[in-house]
């Protein structure tokens, strides 16, 4: 039986510039989010940057608890002010996505006994709403095996989509993905996990010498 879901993607907002980035991850059927929203330091009073980005956000939603949840930072970089919140969940549990209620028309998330697929309607009608957005590129990345999709740019696990006010209106999000089969050595886990396993065993090497030349000695006296 398929399962239509409504799916949040992270969103990443330059709110006092002109382009956005949108970026997930579905790693072993969850979920991994992070919202960072950038604006320039001098829009910060108080070094509140909640109120700071709460106020620009105030420009195109007559609420803001979208803000708030999760686990949010706080912090500086050079000339920006950043405010981000991180969460993960199970795939199965996404609903009522705000920037896709904005952002398209319809999107849902298709999970099959083989396979999950996030698809969109044609159009990417955020330009439409947000006056200073000029590019947007949304970026999903996965250790579920590709089967499908019409991202811009596929760069191993790594797939990207770049829109902008020229192609908005013929600008699908689609990907399908196997739901039990995963990306070989992703985020170079498998290296990872076989230095750890080659120190446990050197580690167990180095003990088992100790003891050796320990009751070596001991036999001699």
């Amino acid at each position: 039986m398929y399962k239509k879901l409504l799916i949040l993607i992270p969103i990443l907002i330059i709110l006092a510039g002109c382009s956005a980035k949108y970026e997930v991850e579905i790693k072993n059927n969850k979920v991994i989010e992070k919202s960072s929203f950038i604006i320039d330091k001098s829009l910060v009073e108080d070094n509140n940057i909640y109120y700071a980005v709460a106020k620009l956000s105030g420009k195109y939603f007559l609420n803001t608890d979208f803000l708030l949840g999760g686990n949010i930072k706080e912090y500086y970089d050079d000339n920006k002010a950043i405010y981000q919140k991180s969460s993960d969940t199970n795939i199965s549990n996404y609903n009522n996505s705000d920037i896709f209620r904005y952002c398209y028309d319809a999107h849902n998330v298709i999970i099959d006994d083989d396979y999950i697929m996030i698809t969109t309607s044609d159009k990417f009608k955020c330009f439409d709403l947000y006056e200073e957005l000029d590019d947007v590129d949304i970026i999903l990345k996965s250790n579920h095996k590709l089967i499908e999709t019409n991202a811009d740019v596929v760069d191993g696990y790594i797939y990207k989509w770049h829109i902008t006010k020229d192609n908005a209106k013929d600008k699908k999000i689609y990907i399908k993905l196997q739901k039990d089969k995963f990306v070989f050595n992703y985020e170079n886990e498998f290296v990872k996990k076989m230095l750890i396993i080659s120190g446990i065993i050197v580690i167990i090497a180095l003990i088992g010498f100790v003891i050796f030349r320990k009751n070596r000695k001991a036999s001699k006296i």
